[in-house]
């Protein structure tokens, strides 16, 4: 038995898909134009060696430069992402790794595979979509874990930038709630999209 038949198994479900593989990681351009999305089956280490879980994410480049002042890669992993979660977490099931080589982990995962990951990429593939859980309130969902420069960025780009501006403020005053010293990229995107960060 191959030692990692229920990885490749994934894999395979998610290139179906239309997603490219990379390794273990798996990309496709998302809507708008304007991100990829991600998902990248990660093989475990440690207590979860033999074990893996199912990762999804949606890159945007133009947020990454901003944020990060440098070139977006081709082909980013699943850490650049600015959107990101697990397939387990999404569905409510908390965080779970399968055993990497057993057949029937394939069979009972690939109806969620197919499902909940088609799920997951219509509710935040996209810029327009982000916004709209925004406007739910995703803060409150810690499931998805969503990058506030993501969020500024397309409220400035819909010139809404008193929105913006307060999505900046609350990340800058929540790490000094914390003791913790405001990371630079939040005044850095403040200033680079001309938004007045008032703390």
């Amino acid at each position: 038995m191959k030692p990692h038949v229920a990885i490749d198994g994934v894999i395979a479900i998610v290139r179906e898909l239309g997603f490219k593989a990379k390794g273990t990681t798996l990309h496709r351009a998302g809507p708008e134009g304007k991100g990829i999305h991600v998902v990248y089956v990660q093989s475990g280490r440690g207590p979860y060696e033999g074990k893996f879980t199912i990762n999804m994410g949606v890159f945007i480049p133009s947020v990454f430069q901003l944020a990060r002042s440098k070139e977006p890669p081709r082909s980013p992993h699943i850490y650049d992402c600015q959107v990101e979660t697990r397939i387990s977490a999404f569905v409510g099931a908390g965080d779970i790794w399968w055993p990497s080589n057993a057949p029937q982990t394939l069979v009972d995962l690939e109806p969620a595979i197919r499902a909940d990951l088609t799920r997951f990429f219509e509710a935040w593939g996209s810029p327009s979509a982000i916004l709209e859980r925004w406007r739910e309130g995703f803060p409150k969902r810690s499931v998805v874990m969503v990058s506030p420069a993501a969020v500024t960025a397309f409220l400035h780009e819909q010139h809404r930038d008193e929105e913006a501006a307060e999505v900046l403020k609350t990340e800058y005053l929540w790490f000094l709630e914390k003791g913790k010293a405001p990371p630079s990229w939040i005044t850095d995107v403040a200033l680079k999209l001309g938004l007045e960060l008032k703390v």
